[in-house]
């Protein structure tokens, strides 16, 4: 190899290509020495930030989560939230969406809270999350006076955002997997809404692992939307919860 590199060099071409990569790069590896050690630094640190912001916003909120059971002794709050999720064939919920709407139906049933806000991605026409919600509880016999749809609900943030700033609610039931409760209640809570979550069951659903890991990132995310209290710019028309969600359907 060594004699093979002594005659490219020895060729016109190939000794001035090899002159010129010498050139170039031997600067650029003395850089690359030199920042490596700083990104590995930087990297570090931004670890140890995600982990402390997860593990705070965990243990400020875990109080707020109550069994099911519980939701009949609450006084009453002004509605029910339930975050979507992805749906099939853009009519029936997946099995994740479809355990956080019997959960909701159960508490709707136990404490006698009367509105449902559902609030999911509705951001083009043929896929519409929240309509998919409202179709599957007043199946269950929920009057549809009484289901909200939020359809700008694109992130966990922009649900509990707009639960409180366009549909003027107060006082809510969260309700979602334990994983994601954690986050949404966090929001409320800096946001001044008064919250509570209940835990939909927890099943080995598909792609639950990559669903983990994308959690923890989005608590730092919004963990900071909070702190530097980001608004949204979606449509932001007052919907009271106390109304008629009818007002609220697809045209």
């Amino acid at each position: 190899m060594r004699i093979l590199c002594r005659i490219i060099k020895g060729m016109p071409v190939f000794a001035k290509m090899y002159k010129i990569k010498r050139k170039l790069f031997s600067p650029l590896k003395k850089f690359s020495v030199f920042l490596f050690p700083i990104f590995c630094v930087f990297l570090y640190l931004l670890l140890i930030d995600i982990l402390r912001i997860n593990a705070g916003m965990i243990y400020c909120v875990h109080d707020k989560i109550i069994p099911l059971e519980q939701t009949g002794l609450l006084d009453k709050k002004d509605c029910i939230v339930i975050p979507g999720a992805s749906i099939r064939n853009g009519t029936k919920p997946s099995p994740m969406l479809e355990d956080r709407l019997l959960t909701g139906l159960h508490i709707y049933r136990l404490s006698g809270i009367s509105k449902f806000l559902m609030s999911g991605d509705h951001a083009i026409d043929y896929y519409n999350e929240v309509e998919v919600m409202k179709n599957y509880v007043t199946e269950y016999g929920v009057p549809s006076k009484d289901v909200f749809m939020d359809h700008s609900g694109f992130s966990t943030y922009e649900t509990i955002f707009r639960a409180q700033h366009v549909f003027a609610a107060k006082t809510i039931i969260f309700v979602s997997q334990k994983y994601h409760l954690y986050r949404g209640l966090y929001i409320a809570r800096e946001q001044g809404l008064q919250a509570q979550g209940v835990a939909a069951p927890e099943k080995p659903y598909q792609g639950q692992l990559k669903r983990s890991i994308r959690e923890i990132l989005a608590r730092y995310k919004d963990y900071y939307l909070c702190l530097f209290h980001y608004k949204p710019q979606n449509d932001m028309q007052i919907i009271p919860i106390s109304g008629n969600g009818n007002i609220t359907n697809s045209k």
